[in-house]
Parts: structure tokens; C-alpha cells; sequence
């Protein structure tokens, strides 16, 4: 049971060009020796292709972090910078750790809010930043839902139920094709925080 990785690479790429349709962009993928992070850089890739290839957006700069670092995200977008200038309209990084790093590297040259960055996991620390006009999105799974799943098709398949019957996608592991229940993750946003409240994962104290 696990995410959507193609729908997660939606989610990010969706949220940079509905506000930043055209302009210079910059893509922090995963670790490249974790598979999520190899298939979510593979579909952030296709979306975003006919737009670079149509001159709308100008990748500058594409790396995977070691990690899902914001530490090492903060080295390189600083490097981005330092080559290519201010001239940065969207961040799509893929974890709220690297969300924060880019976050905090723009703040110091007065770029916070104004550039698109995008995270991952919906940490109350990324929270807090798009509340304050910081990162401008993160990726919620939504834990729960999650596990009311996995209780559901754990009892399915101690009633004799066949894995691949349940499964709504195969993970390939190498070596075999594993049945698996892929769930769909939800984009938070400034304009939707209070749906992060209603199901209890933070208060607004928590969030202020």
C-alpha cells in the first residue's frame, strides 16, 4: 500500500505552472538510489516536457539530493543562484525538508513567496511556511485514510482474498511485479490549510 508516485509528479508540476505558467524553473528530485524518488523525477520529467518544448518554461537546473536533503537542497540552489542569477520563477522540490532549504536560500535574496517551491509530506514546519507565505504547497498523504486501507485489505486477505485481486497497480521490485493499492495524496495550499485541520492531523494553534 503506498502512494501514486505519477499523481504526486502531478500534484508539484500542476501546482508550479498554474501560477508560474512560463518562466525559469529549477527541479530538486528525490535520491536517486530511492525508487520514489527515481519515478516521481521520471513523471515530473514527461509533464513537464511539451512546455520546455514549447518555449514556455526554461529548466535552468534539474539535480536529485542525496537524501532528500534540505541541507544539501540549500547548497544547490545557492550554486543556482550563484551561476544563473535570481532569475528563478518555480522550485519543484520533492520533499518538505528541500521545500524549507529553497525557501530559506530565496528569503535571503527577497525572493520568499514571490518564486513557486513546491515539498512533499505535509510536515508541520512546511505548514507553517505556506501559512506564512513561505513554500507554496505540499504533497499530504493522508495517514489515516492509509491505514483504515491497510486494516481493510489485511482482512480481505485473511478471508482468502487473492493480493492481485485487491491491488489497483503492480510495483516492480526487481525481480518480481508485487501487487499493490496505490492511494492518492492531496495538494495543500494556503487556500485549503483548514482541510489539514478538519481531519485532525494539526490544530490552528499548531499551524500559527
Amino acid at each position: 500500500v503506498t502512494g501514486d508516485n505519477a499523481d504526486i509528479a502531478k500534484l508539484f508540476v500542476e501546482a508550479a505552472l498554474s501560477r508560474r505558467p512560463r518562466g525559469n524553473y529549477v527541479v530538486f528530485a528525490g535520491d536517486r538510489f530511492d525508487r520514489n524518488g527515481f519515478e516521481v523525477k521520471l513523471h515530473i520529467d514527461s509533464l513537464l516536457k511539451p512546455h520546455i518544448d514549447a518555449g514556455r518554461i526554461n529548466l535552468v537546473y534539474e539535480s536529485y539530493i542525496e537524501g532528500w536533503s534540505g541541507v544539501r537542497t540549500r547548497f544547490e540552489i545557492q550554486q543556482v543562484i550563484d551561476a544563473h542569477g535570481t532569475a528563478i520563477d518555480a522550485v519543484i522540490a520533492c520533499s518538505d525538508p528541500m521545500g524549507l532549504g529553497a525557501v530559506e536560500i530565496l528569503e535571503k535574496y527577497g525572493l520568499k513567496g514571490s518564486v513557486v517551491v513546491t515539498g512533499q509530506d505535509a510536515t508541520i514546519e512546511s505548514v507553517r511556511s505556506i501559512h506564512q507565505g513561505g513554500q507554496t504547497m505540499t504533497v499530504y498523504h493522508p495517514h489515516r485514510a492509509l491505514g483504515h486501507k491497510v486494516a481493510e485489505l489485511t482482512s480481505q486477505l485473511l478471508l482468502g482474498s487473492d493480493a492481485s485481486q485487491l491491488s489497483n497497480a503492480q510495483t516492480f521490485n526487481g525481480v518480481f511485479r508485487i501487487p499493490t493499492f496505490q492511494m492518492k495524496s492531496i495538494a495543500i495550499s494556503r487556500d485549503n490549510l483548514q482541510e489539514l485541520v478538519d481531519i485532525g492531523e494539526y490544530s490552528w494553534n499548531e499551524i500559527r
